[in-house]
C-alpha cells in the first residue's frame, strides 16, 4: 500500500506522506468511511501543523476537508469551529479574493443553510468576514442562509457567485449543494 510505503521510505511527517495521507483520507470520505477518514485528516491536519504552521494554506485546505466531514457526520459544533477557523484563517493568508477563501465561505454558508443557522454562533468575527465580502456592513451583519437545499442546477460561474450564494445578498438565487470527491461542497444555483 502506498501510505505504509511512504511512512516506511520517509517517515510520517514528511510532506509527501502527509499529501498522501491526506488524498487517503479523501478517497475515505467520498467511500462514506468517515471514521477512518476522521483519523487520517486529523494525522494530516497535526503533521500539516508541525511543519507549516496553523495559517499555512495547506494546513487550512486540510482544516477545510476535516470541517466538511464533520458536517457530513453531524459533528456539527467542531464543523462550524472549523469552517470558521479555515475561513478566518484563508481570509487573512491568502486574502478574502482568492479562490480557496470564496470556497470557504461558501462552504461556510451551505452549513449554514443546511443546519438552518443564521450565523456562525462560534466565530462571530467570521460574520464580519461573510459581510464584509458582500459589501454589507460588518459591525452587528447577520448572515441570512439561503431556503433549504433543493435538487442541484447549473453550477455557478466564478467562485465569486458561490460566496455570495446563500449569504442574503439581494436577489441572490436559491442554492442547492452536494457532496463532491473533493469532499468539499458544490453550490448550484437555481434561477
Amino acid at each position: 500500500d502506498v501510505l505504509a510505503a511512504r511512512r516506511a521510505s520517509l517517515g510520517d511527517g514528511d510532506p509527501e506522506t502527509l499529501t498522501t495521507v491526506s488524498n487517503l483520507a479523501t478517497c475515505l470520505h467520498v467511500q462514506g468511511s468517515l471514521r477512518e477518514a476522521e483519523e487520517l485528516y486529523r494525522e494530516a491536519w497535526r503533521g500539516r501543523r508541525e511543519l507549516l504552521g496553523e495559517q499555512h494554506p495547506d494546513t487550512l485546505r486540510i482544516v477545510n476537508k476535516l470541517a466538511a466531514l464533520l458536517h457530513a457526520s453531524g459533528a456539527l459544533d467542531e464543523a462550524e469551529e472549523l469552517y470558521c477557523a479555515a475561513l478566518l484563517g484563508r481570509t487573512e493568508a491568502l486574502g478574502p479574493e482568492h479562490p480557496d477563501t470564496l470556497r470557504t465561505q461558501g462552504n461556510l454558508s451551505v452549513f449554514l443553510s443546511s443546519t438552518g443557522r443564521r450565523q456562525p454562533a462560534r466565530c462571530p468575527d467570521a460574520v464580519g468576514v461573510l459581510a464584509a465580502a458582500l459589501g454589507t456592513a460588518a459591525s452587528g451583519a447577520t448572515v441570512t442562509p439561503c431556503e433549504a437545499p433543493r435538487a442541484a442546477g447549473p453550477r455557478p460561474s466564478s467562485d465569486r457567485d458561490l460566496a455570495l450564494l446563500g449569504t442574503g445578498a439581494p436577489n441572490a438565487p436559491r442554492c442547492a449543494w452536494e457532496e463532491t470527491t473533493s469532499g468539499g461542497a458544490v453550490i448550484s444555483v437555481q434561477m
